[in-house]
């Protein structure tokens, strides 16, 4: 739970609207008193009317579920995982109830719980395009988990209680912090009620590198007025410290956070206000090594969510209009305690579409352009709010979290920080704008210690070897270099994909992904994606094996390694890649003959034909989702199977057995010839029967998974039956529902080049409310959520002439108007809305 002021203007999130909107089919008094509170963010005051309704003896499921949501708010996690068992988490009714009920297992640690419960809601055909990103989010969780982490965190003595510490800040071997351990209530009781002022402090180590601290004193004691404190930070440029303070006059709900710079004295005359406060909150800041550049967080308008990253420039002695950090950074939600450590800028977010729940600590390269924000990961963050790191050097420091097991609200931990990091076997590099081809590369780790590796051709090109993603490295060669200078690192295909900009002489790089940069890759394979190719040769006639052997080859048709089969056909390889292209050829068969693929259970898992050639067959194993889901159970709720060359008819008897079992179930046949064969588990070996039936060697059985989606074909196992263990890894999560809303067809996501903020002028809706952005040609290419005050993003990959229309076209509109504003927050468009749409011209500069 957020306590008071802890990022000091987290108060606008008690007037923000609950995620999911619930509307009374009746006039239930509790339900409407407690729809009432969560819109106002009064989450814990909304819990007893939802329990009185929820344990009545109609256990209403409708307050169930706000109940659930109202424990989630408040970060009671095992409550929220108790109400929603009972409600029935295994069976959401809405897209909002399968992302809560996600969020709630998230929260509690089962992140595969979380991931079957989205993948069984999307077999059920219930998903809109936010379920996908909820299983991406649970799939990087379950990633992550099984990586492990050299990243640590333990508890510090002699600071935290059972009051709020947080926001640390590091100066020497001192922490200043903020706390609101002195419980003072009453200094301003007409704008402070019932709310302890919070306040800055410094501890100094009771010995040179201990984790035991003395005891905090109060800083600024002699004020004659006490301002709210908030994270502070050192401006060394100007030797003054930049400090968030929040008014102390005026209406509580009004009274807005901001900067200002001053020394420690408390005198309120040496407090000096940084000139773009504006009566926005502005807070939170934190500088470059450099001091020319101020980061910190803000609800000002233009921005992409509620509280948002800025930053300002110091130039010629004053600071610069303020510039959002973009779309890579801030969402949506709230990003918040930015802390520039060297060339990385760290922050918390409580997007949810990542992470695992409350505030998560991420951070960007300020090195790379367009970077993607790492999140920090277990053990560092958790399901609570984790916030407000700063370092003493780039690998150890401290952060703020409320988890489980501190002494009180906040507490401060101390941390070392690792990033997961991915060895390159090589990459190539060049300097541009340089004629000298006899350049001497040297390149340092961060502990200054020289890579090994460095091969500098004639052109001018070096193959470096032994670097690792996530790893900060200074590059030196010979001579000065100037702005025209660019570190370029190029892919295998010699395409440039990173460019880094000098200092005077050396470049400073940190390379992000390991896939962009592909030299060496066939030596270089995550062993989690290699698996074990199990066969069986089947002719059509009998066939003695004694001489009978596979080719395995690759892509390009070169022989990788032959081995011959048992005395039953069967043969082996190890050591494939998941995702890559095979060949399989047959020697020593004569006649016509299959391959099977066989699962773990032994038996097919799908069946091959010959392809150009009697002999020749093509197999791919199809990546999953995660590396888990290789030896996971998976169990989809709804599959189907057909036989595509019979006419099966609706009056047909069909079984399925577990094979040398039981029957499980007799499985429908609809009028169009699909079998409704129910839940199945992958890795079970099944037998389908068709009693009636007299099926031809050539007839397959096509699964199809929930989606529709074929997942295998099998061949029959005897003219009535069919033999198969089945697999689902091909669920397809990378592109967008193909209907929103049965309107209008949307494409598959495209790459997003050009962000756009909007604000519909007059906007009065309470919930959010689905737009579709589409082009001349009623295409539609974005389906966007309008916020309740009226704001959107939109993203585009080309600019022209668009259409942003409502998903409800009764949704009335004439009244309002549209404003659309590029990422430096110019006004790009302006409409009225026409009877169908608001048009919108996004040209080109």
């Amino acid at each position: 739970m957020i306590p008071p002021l802890k990022s000091l203007f987290f108060s606008i999130l008690i007037v923000a609207v609950t995620i999911f909107t619930f509307v009374p089919h009746r006039a239930d008094a509790q339900l409407k008193k407690a729809e009432r509170l969560m819109k106002e963010g009064r989450y814990g005051d909304a819990i007893r009317p939802l329990r009185k309704e929820f344990n009545s003896k109609k256990q209403n499921p409708k307050a169930g579920v706000m109940l659930t949501e109202c424990h989630y708010k408040l970060q009671e996690y095992q409550e929220a995982l108790d109400v929603a068992t009972i409600v029935g988490m295994d069976s959401p009714q809405s897209p909002d109830e399968a992302r809560l009920f996600a969020d709630v297992r998230i929260a509690n640690d089962d992140f595969s719980g979380a991931y079957l419960g989205l993948i069984e809601y999307m077999s059920s055909g219930g998903a809109d395009g936010s379920i996908y990103f909820w299983l991406d989010k649970a799939s990087y969780l379950l990633s992550w988990d099984t990586l492990g982490s050299k990243s640590s965190f333990q508890e510090i003595s002699g600071i935290n209680s059972i009051y709020n510490e947080y926001a640390p800040f590091v100066s020497g071997s001192d922490i200043f912090f903020v706390s609101d351990q002195l419980t003072v209530q009453v200094l301003f009781p007409t704008a402070f009620t019932n709310q302890s002022l919070h306040l800055l402090y410094k501890s100094t180590p009771k010995r040179s590198g201990s984790l035991s601290m003395g005891r905090p004193n109060m800083l600024m004691k002699n004020r004659e007025y006490y301002f709210h404190d908030g994270p502070m930070a050192y401006w060394e440029e100007k030797g003054m410290y930049a400090l968030s303070l929040r008014e102390i006059e005026g209406i509580l709900n009004e009274l807005k956070v901001g900067i200002y710079f001053a020394d420690l004295s408390g005198s309120e005359d040496d407090l000096i206000p940084f000139k773009y406060n504006q009566g926005y909150n502005t807070g939170h800041p934190s500088y470059t090594p450099d001091g020319t550049i101020m980061y910190f967080a803000s609800d000002r308008p233009v921005g992409f969510g509620e509280m948002d990253i800025w930053y300002s420039d110091w130039i010629d002695n004053e600071w610069k209009v303020p510039v959002n950090a973009g779309p890579n950074i801030n969402t949506p939600g709230n990003e918040v305690f930015p802390s520039c450590e060297g060339t990385r800028l760290f922050y918390s977010s409580d997007r949810r579409d990542r992470g695992y729940g409350g505030l998560d600590l991420y951070y960007v390269s300020l090195l790379n352009d367009n970077p993607s924000p790492y999140n920090l990961r277990a053990p560092i963050n958790s399901a609570h709010d984790d916030f407000a790191i700063t370092f003493r050097d780039g690998q150890n420091g401290f952060f703020s979290s409320n988890r489980i097991g501190g002494q009180g609200g906040d507490d401060i931990y101390a941390l070392e920080f690792i990033p997961q990091q991915e060895p390159l076997d090589s990459i190539r590099m060049a300097i541009e704008g340089t004629t000298d081809q006899n350049l001497t590369f040297r390149i340092y780790d961060k502990q200054g210690a020289e890579v090994k590796g460095v091969d500098i051709d004639r052109y001018g090109v070096a193959t470096v070897s032994g670097l690792q993603t996530r790893e900060v490295y200074t590059l030196k060669a010979d001579g000065i270099f100037d702005e025209e200078n660019i570190l370029v690192v190029y892919n295998d295909q010699g395409q440039p994909v990173r460019r880094f900009k000098p200092t005077e002489d050396a470049f400073t790089f940190e390379l992000l992904d390991a896939e962009k940069y592909t030299l060496g890759k066939e030596e270089n394979v995550d062993n989690s994606q290699l698996f074990d190719l199990f066969g069986e040769v089947k002719p059509e006639e009998s066939t003695s094996f004694d001489s009978v052997s596979v080719v395995l080859k690759d892509v390009n048709g070169e022989s990788l390694e032959e081995v011959p089969t048992d005395v039953n056909g069967k043969f082996e390889f190890k050591g494939l890649t998941v995702g890559e292209d095979y060949g399989l050829e047959t020697k020593g068969v004569s006649g016509a003959h299959g391959i099977d693929i066989l699962g773990k259970s032994g038996v097919p898992q799908e069946s091959l034909d010959a392809t150009s050639y009697s002999n020749s067959f093509a197999y791919t194993r199809a990546i999953p989702q995660s590396a888990w889901m290789l030896d996971a159970e998976i169990k989809v709720p709804i599959v189907y199977g057909m036989v595509p060359a019979r006419d099966v008819p609706e009056s047909s008897l069909v079984e399925l057995y577990a094979f040398n079992d039981s029957l499980i179930r007799t499985c429908p046949v609809d009028e169009d010839g699909f079998i409704e064969l129910g839940a199945m588990v992958t890795g079970h070996p099944y037998e389908l029967r068709f009693p009636q039936e007299q099926f031809e060697k050539t007839d397959r059985l096509v699964i199809l998974g929930g989606s529709g989606d074929t997942t295998q074909t099998v061949r029959p196992h005897s003219p009535t039956s069919y033999l198969f263990e089945y697999v689902n890894y091909g669920v397809a999560v990378d592109e967008e529902p193909e209907e929103i809303a049965s309107i209008l067809p949307i494409q598959p996501k495209k790459k997003e080049e050009f962000v756009y903020r909007g604000k519909i002028k007059g906007w009065k809706s309470e919930s959010l409310t689905s737009f579709l952005l589409t082009d001349d040609s009623a295409t539609a290419f974005d389906s966007v959520l309008v916020r309740s005050n009226g704001s959107f993003t939109i993203k585009v990959r080309e600019k022209g002439n668009y259409d942003f229309r409502p998903v409800d076209q009764d949704l009335a509109l004439a009244d309002y108007s549209l404003s659309v504003y590029d990422a430096s927050g110019a006004l790009v468009s302006q409409a009225l809305f026409d009877g169908d749409g608001f048009p919108i011209n996004l040209l080109e500069d």
